[in-house]
């Protein structure tokens, strides 16, 4: 038989590709357990022929406990194999020479708890397996893991964090080493960060807003604590976030990623069902939930392979399982699970869409309203609409009218103003600052630096009167009879310049759109230009209809619009250090100017 890690990414998107809620089949009867340890096996065979131990403490550490797990498995062909005995070894004083006197590593962030209580995490998962198991030959390893684990254990206590699911994943790592090593400095440490209370929404939502962290790490950390330390309640969140992380998934098992604080707003950005994976199946078994159930038999139907190489992933399905083993117990019989609904996540500002294989998202629920640009922790994706019908993907509609270079369209929330109608709004207004009062004048003509909201000179800007110029736009997302309405009126000062951008993502072909002449984007190659720059993927709709396919799957989209102007998407706080925020993928365009009222047709 096949192994199920041997089917390709590709081979299980497509496989996926609308089955999720189709009725589900007898799984494979290999026992879950013994198929995840197969998976594990190849991984193994692969570390074996390595002649040297990964270079990240992190890596390290996943070796270390999957190796173990190896070796203590009697399911396996490497249970008690001498071979992994060095192996080990050598990965244990590999990072001995890594780790700081305070006992913590350096990953990126230096002297680092939270990335620290990561390996920490694999370590003393490893060190369960090995001393439940308290073979001879792994004796001596055993010793030096212990001081290994204490020590980073000590630095992981008492440090800090930086971002929300930095607690739960100390505190998961901690409880881990508590199975251990009872200490009640563990469990105190644990119990502050808990008192801060769990950042979910009444909704379900992390408060990152991230499917990379809440599949990777809140998830599973709350889930490990409340086992570990005999707390059901813990439970409800974890619960609470698989119910809505389904509205969230794609037909295909993608899972949306638009409303994310972190890393995975990105544009490419891809996350998957399957890595939701181990709470969906622990609490569909613990808890005889069908509807979770109903989720977990298709992932295992159709993510094995996925599931079985994500091994090294301090939560993996096989460490959990062996170190829980009532997680391989029986689930109940499967809930049906919707395909056809319109799902409104008001805290976050999202709506989820799906009719079958045709799914839609609208966002308004970005953080860039609140004035702080940019960074890490907040939401600032300028993707307003998505939409899917089977394998073809509109990865985003994204809006700027070119007004003082104030950037793009970012809805300052979401409003549901009729049935399947939601609406969109955002006010900008910029200054013109006239002449000081008499009385902030100063002889020296020396004024305080100070910010008007796009810039920042000495001009004592809070003092002036202004000339405001104002520019209001809105968008009315209607679902009408299986196509997607999206009404455009930008409205205020006359004039401006409007570019609207679709982009969709690469592996299709178009009819109807005109490639773009070199210059008409910003960032398009020219003689002067990066070698970098992608022009060839830039489009103009002028008129009429644009046709997008994969496959046998269409996208329809128009009427066009066309003005000549030179586009930049962003604003400002990117132009001003030369820097992007592109859409990935292939982007068409449509042009105007104000008052620009508009209506666009997907379907």
């Amino acid at each position: 038989m096949t192994s199920p890690l041997r089917l390709p990414r590709v081979l299980l998107v497509s496989m996926l590709l609308g089955t999720l809620a189709a009725p589900v089949v007898a799984a494979d009867p290999k026992p879950i357990l013994i198929a995840l340890t197969e998976a594990n096996d190849a991984l193994i065979q692969q570390t074996l022929l390595q002649r040297a131990p990964e270079r990240g403490a992190r890596g390290v550490g996943e070796k270390i406990m999957v190796l173990a797990a190896a070796f203590t498995n009697e399911h396996s062909p490497f249970f008690h194999d001498p071979r992994l005995v060095p192996a080990l070894a050598t990965r244990i004083d590999s990072l001995g020479q890594m780790q700081r006197r305070d006992g913590l590593f350096d990953m990126g962030n230096l002297d680092s708890p939270p990335d620290s209580a990561f390996v920490l995490k694999t370590l003393a998962r490893g060190q369960f397996f090995l001393t439940r198991d308290a073979a001879v030959a792994t004796q001596a390893l055993r010793e030096k893991l212990q001081a290994l684990i204490l020590t980073t254990a000590e630095g992981v206590r008492q440090g800090g964090i930086h971002t929300p699911n930095h607690r739960w994943a100390v505190c998961s790592a901690l409880a881990q080493v508590n199975q251990l090593y009872p200490n009640p400095a563990y469990v105190q440490r644990i119990d502050e960060w808990l008192a801060e209370g769990l950042d979910i929404d009444a909704e379900g939502q992390w408060s990152e807003r991230s499917p990379n962290y809440n599949a990777h790490v809140n998830n599973p950390s709350i889930l490990e604590v409340s086992l570990l330390l005999k707390r059901p309640a813990l439970l409800d969140a974890v619960r609470r976030n698989l119910e809505m992380s389904w509205y969230y998934a794609e037909a295909n098992g993608e899972v949306e990623t638009v409303a994310s604080r972190r890393q995975d707003q990105d544009p490419g950005a891809r996350k998957y069902l399957w890595e939701y994976y181990v709470p969906y199946r622990y609490l569909a078994v613990r808890d005889q939930n069908p509807r979770f159930a109903a989720v977990t038999r298709r992932l295992e139907r159709d993510g094995l392979a996925e599931i079985g190489a994500d091994a090294t992933n301090m939560s993996s399905a096989l460490v959990l399982m062996r170190e829980f083993p009532e997680m391989a117990g029986s689930m109940p019989p499967d809930a049906a699970l919707s395909v056809d609904f319109a799902k409104v996540f008001k805290l976050s500002g999202v709506a989820r869409i799906r009719r079958g294989e045709m799914t839609a998202t609208v966002f308004g629920g970005n953080d860039w309203h609140l004035g702080l640009g940019a960074g890490s922790g907040l939401s600032t994706n300028p993707a307003f609409f998505k939409f899917r019908k089977g394998a073809a993907v509109l990865e985003s509609v994204r809006l700027t009218p070119m007004f003082f270079t104030t950037g793009f369209f970012y809805p300052e929330g979401l409003k549901v103003t009729g049935e399947n109608e939601y609406e969109l709004t955002q006010t900008v207004s910029v200054p013109y600052h006239l002449p000081l009062p008499v009385q902030h004048l100063k002889p020296d003509g020396v004024y305080p630096l100070t910010p008007d909201g796009r810039i920042f000179f000495r001009l004592d800007y809070a003092s002036r009167q202004q000339d405001l110029k104002t520019l209001t736009t809105k968008v009315v997302v209607r679902e009408v009879a299986g196509a997607f309405v999206l009404d455009f009126d930008v409205q205020g000062l006359a004039g401006v310049p409007v570019a609207l951008e679709l982009c969709f993502r690469k592996g299709g072909t178009f009819t109807g759109v005109m490639p773009s002449t070199s210059g008409e984007i910003s960032g398009e190659r020219s003689p002067d230009a990066a070698a970098g720059d992608d022009a060839k993927d830039n489009f103009f709709l002028k008129e009429g209809v644009g046709r997008y396919t994969v496959g046998a799957d269409t996208i329809t989209f128009g009427p066009g619009s066309y003005r000549p102007l030179h586009i930049r998407m962003e604003g400002l706080e990117y132009a001003n250090y030369k820097g992007q925020n592109r859409a990935d993928g292939y982007r068409v365009y449509l042009s105007g100017v104000t008052p620009f009222k508009r209506s666009l047709t997907i379907k």
